[in-house]
């Protein structure tokens, strides 16, 4: 029996999501619909974050885990930095 190598759901346990029940999209490694448009989609984000980080890719190592974001620029008298990891930026 073939299982989703992300989820390991299966043909007779799919995963449900908002549109039904999900559908194979690939055979060979088995992959299903739901986690191929999560896959999609977590790296639409990680494009929109670059291009709000200025497009060259910087984004916060303090970030919540599985949603990329630029540096949280905090202006202060000694400079800029970032106000979640704190590393300091240039102004």
């Amino acid at each position: 029996m073939r299982s989703c190598i992300h989820c390991g759901c299966t043909d007779s346990m799919a995963c449900v999501t908002e549109f039904g029940p999900c559908r194979w999209v690939r055979t060979d490694p088995p992959e299903c619909s739901a986690c191929v448009e999560a896959f999609a989609v977590a790296d639409r984000l990680e494009a929109a974050a670059a291009d709000l980080a200025g497009g060259d890719g910087a984004l916060c190592p303090a970030s919540p885990e599985g949603r990329p974001a630029p540096h949280a620029p905090l202006y202060a008298l000694g400079g800029c930095y970032c106000a979640r990891c704190k590393e300091p930026l240039a102004a």
